[in-house]
């Protein structure tokens, strides 16, 4: 950024995959953040087709910046660039004669940028022919490349090198087998009609998680449930999914890391000996567990809602981790708790009789939160004190829906 003279045209990338922690605030330093333009791509991990982008995916993302980092709800678009969904055109609508496109590795910022030249250009035809080359390898973009677009509107593409943390984030972890997998849209996401519902863990075992068995995909986290708790998953993560029957249990097999069980990690030995272990605040409903630079998780609790029962997470130090309620409940049309008439339905009532709206993200509470680190070694009592001052877990009451309930122990997260 500090390449970029700060009058500039600035257009920042950002992978909808591990939102929000694919923006950076580093981007509107010293520049006004409502003058910047923001490019949600990857957005077919989510839709099928290109017209659910706008029409509901969109909102979602622009009220999401516009409290965040301070962004004009116009100057965000939701794209595919690696199906073009969304990319036509779209040069025109960013003012300035040189735009510099800016965002993380794996963004899809190069991908992106491809299919606009290839849009401006249509006699351009191999990958060789012109145009970023789009690699697996992290910081593949290693100085700034121009292009002078020939449309009208177009002006000059500057395509930047990728962001990435001082320790290399992920990229320090993965297996070189899996470098090719990690934050892209494949197989396991939700394009497909209904492809978002939620699964019982596939793992051998009870159902009923004991308070001290771990869940994981791919050796990315170990998410600890409290005793007594059943979930259901949907994994917008590549990986095996896999349970443990307690820490000490998953660091000895991380070390041995035998034939039979090898497949269960995408990430080297060193992961699992680097765990932070994080406390996840009182939610009600279902959350997504986001990891920069990987994905999500979306967890649904299935029964009770208990005082003194917390949800853990252990994962690999550098690996950066928020929480978000589901980004699901707001990008599709849902049935809300009035019925068409406007009368109050009872939360039974609700699937039949509800009306058809999509969630707006509300005003009055935090839909994304950060995540309080505590000692490996400290008990739960202690270490749900630190994020639940007092003796109230914040839940009591009769809740109807995950509307109703405030978060209020929740916190901002840091971009």
């Amino acid at each position: 950024m500090s390449e970029i003279p700060e009058d500039s045209q600035i257009v920042h990338v950002v992978s909808a995959l591990d939102f929000p922690l694919s923006v950076s605030k580093s981007v509107s330093r010293a520049r006004d953040p409502s003058k910047i333009w923001y490019i949600i791509t990857k957005g077919d991990a989510f839709f099928s087709s290109k017209s659910g982008l706008e029409r509901t995916g969109l909102p979602y993302f622009r009220d999401s910046l516009a409290r965040l980092v301070g962004a004009d709800p116009d100057h965000v678009f939701l794209v595919s660039g690696k199906l073009g969904w969304g990319t036509e055109g779209l040069l025109g609508k960013l003012p300035g004669n040189k735009k510099y496109f800016v965002g993380g590795i794996n963004s899809g910022k190069s991908t992106l940028v491809k299919t606009l030249i290839y849009r401006d250009d249509k006699t351009l035809r191999s990958d060789g022919h012109y145009g970023p080359g789009i690699s697996e390898i992290p910081g593949f973009t290693a100085k700034q490349i121009k292009y002078q677009m020939k449309q009208e509107g177009g002006g000059v593409l500057i395509d930047t090198p990728g962001f990435i943390p001082k320790d290399r984030g992920v990229y320090q972890y993965l297996l070189k087998e899996d470098v090719k997998k990690v934050a892209k849209v494949a197989e396991y996401t939700s394009a497909k009609e209904g492809g978002h519902r939620a699964h019982s863990p596939v793992v051998k075992g009870k159902k009923v998680f004991d308070g001290k068995s771990l869940f994981s995909v791919g050796g990315f986290f170990y998410l600890k449930p409290p005793m007594g708790s059943v979930i259901q998953v949907f994994t917008g993560i590549p990986g095996v999914e896999a349970k443990y029957r307690d820490l000490q249990r998953l660091l000895d097999m991380n070390n041995e890391r035998k034939k039979e069980i090898g497949h269960r990690f995408s990430v080297n030995e060193e992961a699992a000996r680097n765990l932070v272990r994080y406390v996840i605040p009182p939610f009600y409903g279902k959350i997504d567990l986001v990891l920069k630079g990987v994905g999500y998780l979306t967890i649904v609790p299935c029964g009770k809602l208990e005082e003194g029962k917390l949800f853990q997470v252990y994962v690999p130090r550098g690996i950066e981790v928020v929480v978000r309620e589901s980004i699901f409940g707001f990008i599709y049309k849902t049935r809300g708790g009035i019925d068409e008439t406007g009368n109050k339905l009872a939360k039974k009532n609700v699937p039949s009789r509800g009306a058809v709206i999509l969630r707006k993200i509300p005003k009055k509470k935090l839909v994304f939160t950060r995540l309080i680190e505590v000692p490996l070694e400290m008990c739960d009592e202690e270490a749900f004190s630190k994020v639940v001052p007092g003796t109230g877990f914040g839940v009591e009451g009769k809740w109807r829906s995950q509307e109703e309930f405030e978060n209020k122990l929740w916190r901002e997260v840091k971009l």
